[in-house]
């Protein structure tokens, strides 16, 4: 039986230290005049990799374009999966990796590339680097600073700059109220989650396959304390209730995590997907019928939503301010308390016994994924921050790295390092940079200053 508290309600390149451009159309650059009508919106983002900050870049991107807006990216670091996606979803893509410079030289070659991009809003997605240079910018451009996790490193690094910054985001209300804490008021401060785009096909799926077909996507680091999730997986076994599993990510905690599932009893009921691009995640997401999180914290976890919008059924940690916000316990997910496996176990274990419950709450995450956390109405809600405020004028020729940035921007010394880690990666696990584009028909790059 499943307890009142649990019971469902819802049955009603290494080389390329300078720049690299891509746009996703023919006939579009930075240096062109645009047609349409809107904003010029510029992303900053750290690289290409799954995580946060490129779904965020990702969606809005979409959904800002598709309001009529023109909509480029500026990365840090040519790393990551998702190249692909960038390149299908944004007009451009700039790629501005530090050399073997100075801060304070990199920090001047990066302004001028934005100056010479001439956006009329700047959206920095957690780049130390960008955030330093925002006082360089030109006085009437609008920039805002969006804020993850609720961690001290990136609240710090949100609110840096504050008296140049016009807004900042926060994904979630939980992080809002951190930022408050720390900021007082200084800067405004609006919570806009990241939306998600609903798929072209609703599942309508009546009730749960046999056996239960479970699913996580996010990162594999300590936050998401995994070693719960396998505890739940463990209990599955233990109370013969059938399962598979597929893990999909990357990240710190991986090749421990298939030690683990190799050594227990289920091994063969899991499998590591591995890092996956959106559309794969998307396809691995339509077969399967329960996203699982343990998670000790979270913004707004973007899995869930996508989730979520295809119709899965998501057990989740119970996070005040976060998945709280969210799911509503019983009628369109379950919010659980990651340390209690028993919990996950007892809602799946009723699930296998009553696969027909499966399609009611299956329906409202959708209905709510869709209704309340749309893309493009958490774009117009972004858009609605795109108003500059009174601010300092511009430093001009002088590129100065503020105390409160120091820790998140490395010096020469480690800088160097960060090359020689670049080549370990590249010859030792095959990480080499995304592979320079451009495509057929298109313009070449735009003239870029030099430092």
């Amino acid at each position: 039986m499943v307890t009142n508290t649990l019971k469902p309600t819802a049955a009603a390149g290494l080389a390329v230290a300078s720049q690299v451009l891509a746009p996703a159309k023919p006939g579009s650059s930075p240096g062109m005049a645009d047609s349409r009508a809107g904003r010029h919106v510029l992303f900053a983002c750290p690289d290409f990799r799954i995580g946060g900050h490129s779904a965020h870049t990702l969606n809005f991107s979409r959904a800002l374009r598709r309001q009529g807006c023109r909509v480029g990216v500026l990365v840090t670091e040519p790393f990551g999966d998702l190249y692909g996606d960038f390149v299908r979803s944004l007009d451009y893509i700039v790629v501005l990796r530090r050399g073997v410079e100075s801060r304070p030289a990199y920090l001047l070659r990066l302004a001028r590339q934005i100056c010479a991009l001439s956006p009329d809003v700047l959206v920095n997605n957690a780049v130390p680097s960008v955030q330093a240079a925002v006082p360089l910018l030109p006085h009437g451009l609008c920039r805002l600073s969006v804020v993850h996790n609720d961690t001290p490193y990136e609240v710090g690094l949100g609110l840096a700059q504050g008296a140049w910054l016009d807004c900042v985001v926060a994904v979630s209300e939980n992080i809002r109220l951190m930022l408050e804490a720390e900021n007082l008021g200084r800067v405004p401060a609006a919570t806009i989650p990241v939306g998600v785009e609903p798929p072209s096909k609703p599942r309508n799926q009546p009730e749960a396959i046999a056996p239960l077909r479970l699913i996580y996507v996010g990162r594999m680091e300590p936050q998401k304390n995994l070693p719960g999730l396998l505890r739940v997986l463990a209990g599955l076994h233990q109370e013969g209730i059938p399962f598979f599993m597929t893990m999909v990510g990357g990240g710190s905690e991986l090749s421990g995590l298939q030690s683990e599932v190799e050594a227990a009893p289920y091994r063969r009921q899991v499998r590591f997907a591995g890092v996956c691009t959106q559309l794969q995640v998307a396809d691995l997401l339509e077969q399967n019928d329960f996203l699982l999180m343990t998670s000790l914290h979270e913004g707004t976890p973007h899995a869930i939503l996508e989730a979520m919008s295809r119709g899965l059924v998501c057990l989740v940690s119970r996070l005040p301010g976060a998945t709280d916000r969210i799911i509503t316990h019983g009628q369109d997910g379950f919010l659980l308390e990651h340390d209690q496996p028993a919990q996950y176990i007892e809602v799946l274990g009723w699930f296998a016994a009553n696969r027909s419950a499966f399609g009611p709450i299956s329906k409202l995450a959708s209905w709510t994924a869709s209704a309340r956390y749309g893309a493009d109405r958490y774009a117009q809600k972004l858009a609605a921050q795109f108003v500059p405020r009174p601010r300092p004028s511009p430093m001009r020729g002088v590129a100065e790295i503020p105390q409160e940035l120091l820790a998140h921007f490395p010096g020469l010394v480690l800088q160097c390092k960060h090359r020689v880690a670049d080549l370990w990666r590249r010859f030792s696990a095959g990480q080499a940079p995304c592979q320079r584009e451009l495509l057929k028909g298109s313009p070449p790059p735009v003239a870029l200053n030099k430092p």
